[in-house]
């Protein structure tokens, strides 16, 4: 399967040139399989999972065609695509729910998928501001709030005292409030 880079995305839907059959595939391969997951885990079926995901390519290419997707900013096309799928799923199902058609218990589990949903968004972010430090911050952060690595652990990652890496840990702290205050 070919595949494409974020920026290589967002100009061949602009373009709608002779890759935009292919870049459609490509993000139906790499983007379908998790919001199909998300659209059976949330009580509905194949068909609905299509049907949404052919919406959400509709709204996305849409919003690259109107300037409104930097391929450069903090979401990533998969990210930006979930989120899309997401949100439009949980509008259908209040909708729904609304009708009467399904039952209360699937509050509950829409609070559930809610709280995944903005941990795996915020674990993405974190993710993308640690990987723009420098070392030893990178190594010490990622290790501590990503990995869910102990201070002793970083220590020998690092050959640091638990100590030593705990007042790193605190500078690199400051340091990124500092840059995005």
């Amino acid at each position: 399967m070919v595949g494409f880079s974020e920026r290589e995305i967002v100009a061949g839907l602009k373009r709608n040139g002779q890759n935009v059959n292919a870049i459609i595939r490509f993000l139906h391969n790499r983007n379908y399989p998790t919001i199909r997951k998300m659209v059976i885990s949330l009580g509905g079926n194949y068909q609905d999972a299509e049907d949404l995901f052919q919406d959400v390519l509709v709204m996305f290419i849409e919003i690259v065609g109107n300037d409104e997707f930097d391929p450069d900013g903090e979401a990533t096309v998969h990210t930006y695509l979930y989120s899309i799928a997401y949100r439009l799923w949980v509008k259908r199902w209040k909708r729904e729910v609304k009708k009467g058609k399904w039952e209360t218990e699937f509050a509950s589990i829409y609070q559930k998928i809610d709280d995944v949903v903005k941990r795996f968004e915020d674990r993405l972010t974190a993710e993308q501001i640690i990987s723009q430090l420098r070392e030893p911050c990178r190594t010490i952060l990622n290790g501590f709030y990503i990995e869910d690595l102990s201070l002793e652990e970083i220590g020998l990652k690092i050959k640091r005292s638990p100590d030593a890496v705990k007042q790193q840990k605190f500078r690199c702290l400051n340091l990124l409030k500092r840059l995005y205050e």
